[in-house]
């Protein structure tokens, strides 16, 4: 049975090796080589403790945390970032876009 301390690691390897700070109940399970019913119990725990959020059918990794772009491109594929939100992203104008996340779906 995998622990607390497991699940911790996993997250931690999961974002330095691959770059993953969002992950579904699955990929754990997978990662762990446990049921799925075990690693939602593991994921439940480890949101008790903020270690990790959930945002619908994904887990987020609060120790390192995405940005809120990446975790609305996983909750709507084929969306964008608003060309306003990329320019001040990327320094080019300097008046930042209002504070809400407005997301476009092509589809």
């Amino acid at each position: 049975m995998a622990s607390q301390v497991d699940l911790i690691c996993a997250i931690e390897e999961l974002a330095r090796k691959y770059g993953k700070r969002i992950f579904r109940l699955r990929e754990i399970a997978a990662w762990l080589g446990i049921s799925h019913p075990a690693a939602g119990m593991l994921l439940l725990r480890a949101a008790k403790k903020k270690l990790v959020f959930r945002v619908g059918t994904i887990w987020i990794n609060g120790i390192q945390r995405p940005t809120i772009e990446e975790i609305a491109f996983v909750l709507q594929p084929l969306s964008y970032i608003s060309f306003e939100s990329a320019l001040f992203r990327h320094h080019v104008i300097s008046q930042a876009p209002q504070r809400e996340l407005t997301l476009a779906s092509m589809g």
